[in-house]
């Protein structure tokens, strides 16, 4: 029975790139819809500041051009670039159409894959990264209670998590194409463009919490959500509990991200053994001059 090729739905791939472009847009102009007191899980505030923690990071590069200029080129503007590009890489039509301008955006997408995860660790390496300081710490739910489910990692923690899967699939993919082993190569492709698209699954997941948190902030009293819900009201509970949920939305990015790949590997037979792992896109062509 032939199977289907992994692939990478344009369907996602293009609305996440967009969310992408969103983000990365803002880490030039800041958060403009930001003010004191916002109710709680409608920003991620810094812990000691009552302003979003971006809007914090650029007001402090303001001051400094070289960590600004390579915060910007090194991983906003990159981000930018990648999101725009990386959806044409799974067009087969253009694929089969202009194979030239298939690897000559394929190698400005690793280019910037690579460009994009040395800006990331240049971040964390000067603690610029929204995170908790302890990097073993872990956050829950119900304070001291360690529920599967309802426990995760810190944001810095969950990026460490991700990068051999990341580095790995990368240089995979640059391996094959380098090869010319072609079926090869659109696996290892679609497991880094998953890869890299966990940043993008955690961005969507910060939706999720801040529409979560204006719809609490709406329709729930305040009254219940702090006697029953143990919303914090002070600057400080609201910035812990909000980082708290930063850390999360990186952490479940991730597990959605699994689930992705889980979904394109199982039907091409990707986790099999032997011949039928092998055979599996045998009937698949893929000319790239």
């Amino acid at each position: 029975m032939a199977r289907r090729p992994v692939h990478i739905s344009l369907k996602i791939a293009v609305p996440l790139s967009a969310l992408m472009i969103l983000f990365a847009s803002i880490a030039f102009t800041g958060h403009r819809l930001d003010w004191p007191g916002k109710p709680a899980f409608t920003t991620f505030r810094h812990s000691e500041i009552d302003e979003h923690f971006l809007n914090n990071r650029l007001r402090a590069l303001s001051s400094r051009p070289l960590p600004r200029f390579i915060y910007h080129t090194l991983h906003a503007g990159p981000a930018i670039l990648w999101s725009l590009a990386m959806p044409f890489q799974h067009v087969d039509s253009l694929r089969a159409r202009f194979p030239a301008m298939h690897r000559r955006n394929g190698y400005l997408v690793l280019s910037l894959s690579l460009l994009l995860s040395l800006g990331g660790f240049w971040i964390l390496n000067r603690n610029m990264s929204h995170t908790h300081r302890e990097f073993y710490h872990i956050h829950t739910v119900i304070k001291g209670k360690y529920i599967p489910l309802l426990t995760w990692p810190t944001f810095e923690s969950s990026l460490w998590f991700l990068a051999p899967a990341y580095f790995y699939s990368l240089f995979r993919t640059a391996e094959t194409a380098r090869a010319r082993e072609w079926v090869r190569h659109r696996k290892w492709a679609v497991f880094h463009t998953i890869a890299a698209y966990t940043i993008t699954l955690q961005r969507v997941n910060v939706v999720v919490c801040m529409v979560a948190g204006w719809a609490m902030h709406l329709l729930v009293p305040e009254r219940v959500q702090h006697e029953v819900l143990g919303v914090p009201a002070t600057h400080e509970g609201k910035a812990a509990a909000e980082l708290a949920a930063f850390a999360w939305t990186a952490w479940y990015g991730g597990i959605l991200a699994f689930v992705w790949i889980l979904y394109e590997w199982r039907p091409a037979a990707l986790f099999a053994r032997g011949r039928d792992a092998a055979g599996g896109e045998k009937s698949e062509t893929i000319k790239v001059e």
